[in-house]
């Protein structure tokens, strides 16, 4: 079929059947919560848009070029939104990246720290058992040291005490022998007077014969 000879309203209802799934789909998208057109509706748009002119220039229809035009800056406009949107978004999902990746590095901060508290507490509750039990041994020491000590001045004690005994028992039993060489002297020299006297008797008995 000869394009010159398509009336403006075949045009018109052939781009309007070529919108059908393009529609289908930005209702699809809209069920799924888009609420902004898709890159392909802009597409269309710009199509149809060249097709009214393109047809319109054929035809030497003003209205459809009017048209073509209409729609060309609209879709335009609407290819700068839809641009600005998805660097809008981009922005935003980078920035949630961004933000999710601090977080992450946050957390990993966070675990991190309370790691190294939980190294350093662990270290201190080490260093405070180690410095008590070094107390506890110097403690331990010190006590035996003390015994020892104690033990030691009391053994020099019972040592002196009885070398104090030694030297009093010493003192005791050479005066006892003092005593003794006293007495046998004594009796040694009453054996001699008694000797001496019956001596002296027995002289006198044999000058009175």
């Amino acid at each position: 079929m000869d394009v010159r000879t398509l009336p403006r309203a075949a045009v018109r209802a052939w781009l309007r059947a070529g919108r059908i799934p393009v529609d289908a789909l930005e209702r699809i998208r809209s069920g799924n919560g888009e609420r902004h057109p898709s890159r392909l509706t802009v597409v269309f748009d710009q199509f149809d848009a060249t097709a009214r002119r393109v047809a319109g220039a054929v035809l030497r229809d003003e209205e459809l070029t009017a048209e073509g035009r209409e729609k060309q800056e609209a879709a335009t406009r609407r290819a700068e939104a839809v641009t600005l949107r998805d660097h809008a978004e981009r922005q935003a999902t980078q920035a949630k990246e961004q933000a999710t990746r601090k977080q992450e590095r946050a957390r990993k901060r966070r675990n991190e720290a309370a790691k190294q508290a939980g190294r350093r507490a662990e270290q201190a509750q080490q260093q405070r058992e180690s410095r008590e039990h070094q107390a506890k041994k110097t403690e331990e020491r010190r006590r035996q040291a003390s015994e020892e000590a104690a033990e030691q001045q009391a053994a020099a004690r019972y040592e002196q005490a009885l070398a104090a005994e030694d030297e009093a028992l010493d003192a005791k039993a050479e005066a006892v022998a003092e005593e003794q060489d006293a007495l046998e002297a004594a009796e040694k020299a009453e054996d001699v007077s008694a000797a001496a006297a019956r001596a002296k008797a027995k002289r006198r008995e044999k000058a009175a014969r």
